[in-house]
């Protein structure tokens, strides 16, 4: 359990990461739209420096992850601050009070709503009772992300070389879950 935990928490930070960026970027984005965008620029840059900072010698760890996200975060969350000098509480509850409010919603934006959390919903449901089986997705993907973790590099996946002809991003998320 304290491991989902820190992995909640790590793809919380990367989701802050990204959210920063995105406020630098487009300042007058709705609080979910942020979030959305944020999460995938968040995580696919952090993924990247992670790679970056491998090729340096840097290894997937705890601690030269967590300090790489935390100086991520500062210097977007400066560049915020030095560009767009926000007051913090007020933007916060600008951007919450920006969220529907499903009170408001019509009832043929209801029905789509609520199909979309029924569909979410399932989702979460099957992945937690049935796990990745199929070969692909275990070889390919999980695989790898466990070498990275367990070897602190990606010497060991290079040396096998046909798992590099698929994408980086799937096994760079899942190395950073496994390591948190």
């Amino acid at each position: 359990m304290p491991q989902l935990i820190a992995a909640f928490l790590a793809l919380c930070a990367v989701t802050l990461f990204g959210v920063l960026l995105v406020q630098i970027i487009q300042p007058k984005m709705g609080l979910l739209e942020q979030m959305a965008i944020g999460y995938l620029f968040g995580i696919g840059l952090f993924t990247f420096i992670l790679f970056l900072l491998n090729l340096v010698r840097i290894p997937y760890a705890v601690v030269p992850a967590s300090i790489t996200l935390l100086t991520l975060i500062s210097i977007t969350a400066i560049t915020v601050q030095l560009t767009q000098r926000p007051n913090w509480v007020e933007l916060l509850k600008s951007k919450i009070k920006s969220l529907p409010n499903l009170k408001n919603l019509t009832s043929a934006e209801k029905v789509p709503f609520i199909l979309l959390l029924i569909l979410i919903l399932i989702a979460l449901v099957i992945s937690a009772y049935w796990p990745v089986k199929d070969w692909d997705s275990i070889v390919l993907y999980d695989f790898r992300a466990k070498t990275f973790v367990q070897t602190g590099y990606m010497d060991a996946g290079i040396k096998l070389g046909y798992f590099f002809g698929y994408p980086l991003l799937t096994s760079g998320d899942g190395t950073q879950l496994w390591t948190f």
